[in-house]
């Protein structure tokens, strides 16, 4: 069974029968943030579907769960079939958040899980011969908003992406484990540019359906609706991603989402994210 040097095997996270046969070689990787700050108490929580083939702490180490033989549950299944589609070609990471981040719903990550994250996917390009460490959704480094309409892996991750991607490279030409980019081990090789990235739509949150509701305040002549993440937290959606949103839905087969009408003293209980 394969799986990186660079994980832990005593941090091994069991992986039930949360995964499937892989339908496809290994192309690339896709990131995932946590949405939370423990991610052993995330991997192994009652119920929960998702898996991954690694989960990486807030503080750096690396815990594998699913092997990498083997098709992993993180981006999607058989309502989001972009996403399914993915994990069968695809190394599949969750990223722990710092816990700041994940109490506010802003979603930071700690420079020591950036670091792992990147010696992970310079790991992994190095081992499956995937070239040079590059942003692309077939043959490169995806993120979970790139086949669902989600938050996930966060706007501080998406920003740091080009960063990220650098560092893998490095570890992709080097080798190492965490760590020994910033020690001067091996002398870093000249970046080259990466191609500007092109526009994100503005996020809506997916990947916990369940406890995301909209609202619209009775009052509102503009008639805006309120997205309510799982945090509790409220944003309000531009018309282009709501209409965005219903198209997607559409296109799946799946229902719209329902907008309750509330007044403004209930909307305003909820603060803005």
């Amino acid at each position: 069974m394969t799986v990186s040097s660079l994980a832990n095997q005593k941090l091994d996270i069991p992986a039930g029968n949360r995964w499937s046969r892989r339908e496809d070689k290994v192309r690339g990787f896709t990131i995932h943030h946590q949405a939370g700050y423990n991610a052993h108490a995330a991997a192994t929580a009652a119920g929960r579907e998702v898996s991954a083939q690694y989960w990486i702490d807030n503080e750096g180490p690396i815990r594998p769960q699913v092997n990498e033989e083997f098709r992993a549950f993180t981006t999607g299944h058989a309502g989001y079939p972009e996403g399914a589609r993915s994990d069968h070609r695809n190394i599949t990471a969750e990223v722990s958040n710092t816990k700041r981040g994940a109490e506010r719903g802003t979603w930071e990550i700690s420079e020591a899980a950036k670091e792992s994250l990147a010696a992970l996917i310079g790991d992994v390009f190095r081992r499956y011969k995937l070239g040079r460490v590059r942003r692309g959704t077939y043959g490169g480094v995806a993120v979970h908003r790139d086949f669902v309409a989600t938050e996930c892996p966060g706007d501080p991750m998406v920003r740091a992406l080009p960063d990220i991607i650098e560092r893998a490279e490095w570890y992709r030409v080097h080798g190492g484990k965490p760590g020994d980019r910033t020690k001067g081990a091996n002398p870093k090789p000249a970046a080259k540019p990466q191609p500007k990235p092109k526009p994100i739509p503005a996020p809506i949150p997916v990947e916990d359906e369940m406890h995301t509701t909209y609202m619209r305040d009775t009052k509102d002549k503009n008639g805006t609706i309120w997205m309510i993440n799982s945090a509790g937290k409220r944003r309000a959606l531009r018309k282009a991603e709501w209409e965005n949103l219903k198209a997607q839905r559409r296109s799946m087969g799946m229902e719209i989402p329902p907008v309750e009408d509330v007044s403004a003293e209930e909307l305003a209980k909820y603060p803005k994210a």
